[in-house]
């Protein structure tokens, strides 16, 4: 019986194993969803007149992994610059001008090297997600807003 239960135990390993063998192919592995993009807070997506010396970028999330922004300008001869993994945002409310997330949203923040923005220049802000775990929910990277810094 103890033999049994043993191979029926090592036969559910392999069968787990096997079925998540594909989770970093890009297929989101294990058939599970992917998450959505982070929503942008913070500054508002298409706002101008942003002070350069924005401390950080704030979004919400409704699942996925955690990662980082980067702030690409679309003037493509200036730097990328890129803000450091997300956090609990804190403190809040937000400063303006931020978008409204639903009333139950976890808001984190990714400090960012807001000294280095470029006066006048635009900025695409693009979510970077971390490694993603087997089988887990799979978290695209991409564009979710932009902001204009003033002069």
């Amino acid at each position: 019986m103890i033999k049994r239960l043993a191979l029926f135990a090592a036969f559910g390993a392999v069968a787990a194993i096997a079925a998540c063998s594909n989770a970093n192919d890009g297929s989101g592995g294990c058939s599970t969803p992917q998450a959505p993009l982070p929503v942008l807070l913070y500054p508002a997506p298409n706002s101008t007149g942003i002070n350069p010396g924005l401390p950080y970028v704030a979004v919400y999330k409704l699942g996925g992994a955690l990662g980082y922004v980067e702030l690409i300008p679309t003037d493509s001869e200036e730097p990328t610059l890129q803000g450091a993994q997300f956090i609990l945002a804190s403190p809040l409310p937000l400063p303006s001008p931020a978008a409204s997330a639903p009333a139950n949203a976890t808001i984190y923040s990714s400090a960012v090297p807001g000294d280095e923005l470029i006066s006048g220049a635009t900025y695409n802000v693009k979510f970077v997600h971390n490694t993603q775990p087997p089988c887990g929910p799979q978290q695209p990277s991409g564009v979710i807003g932009q902001f204009t810094v003033s002069n």
